[in-house]
């Protein structure tokens, strides 16, 4: 009541409404501890409606009643609700750089650095009971150790220059995409690689 008075004041342009709100919210376990739905209700649907038709084979009579009730595309956030995907986790590293550079003369010098770079992980797309089993919720963090050993010089009076260097990257849960059950996921592999 209050919220369609203020509404309605809001379309008149009279800014000067007081409102007063109240907020509630209600948490519920339903099928499994990781699926949490926040309201009594979803699209309708009570949770023991909801959870006596998951009990049941994909195309039952009362999966297909919960199926018509919720619309194809549900709001922000609710897939992850209805789902059971997390929506928050903690990713956290430590990262750094050291590094040496000795020059040999006016025209030479040779450097060596040691670093760790760090990406944090994330979220798959919420996915599908039918799927969990081998898909992840979330991907992990991707780290990466990294030696660099090189010289820079110059010759001819500065009209040549020659630097070069070999580096070797070990990437720790390297992230790279795939597509399962028509969405793009993350995984994590484990990669080194090298150069010159």
């Amino acid at each position: 009541m209050v919220l369609q008075e203020v509404h309605d004041a809001a379309l008149q342009g009279d800014r000067s409404e007081n409102a007063a709100y109240i907020y509630g919210k209600q948490r519920m376990r339903l099928i499994d501890k990781r699926l949490r739905i926040l309201r009594k209700k979803i699209y309708g649907v009570t949770a023991d409606q909801f959870a006596a038709a998951a009990a049941t084979a994909p195309l039952s009579a009362e999966r297909l009643a919960i199926n018509s009730a919720i619309p194809i595309v549900p709001g922000f956030g609710e897939q992850r609700i209805l789902t059971g995907s997390p929506s928050e986790d903690t990713w956290e590293e430590v990262t750094g750089r050291i590094g040496i550079d000795y020059q040999i003369n006016d025209d030479s010098m040779v450097f060596l650095f040691l670093s760790r770079g760090y990406k944090p992980g994330g979220f798959n797309p919420a996915i599908p009971p039918a799927f969990q089993d081998n898909s992840a919720f979330t991907f992990d963090s991707e780290k990466i150790d990294a030696i660099e050993i090189g010289t820079k010089n110059v010759f001819f009076d500065g009209r040549m220059t020659l630097n070069g260097s070999l580096f070797a990257y070990d990437y720790g849960g390297l992230q790279v995409t795939r597509i399962a059950n028509n969405s793009s996921i993350n995984d994590n592999v484990d990669a080194k690689t090298w150069g010159l």
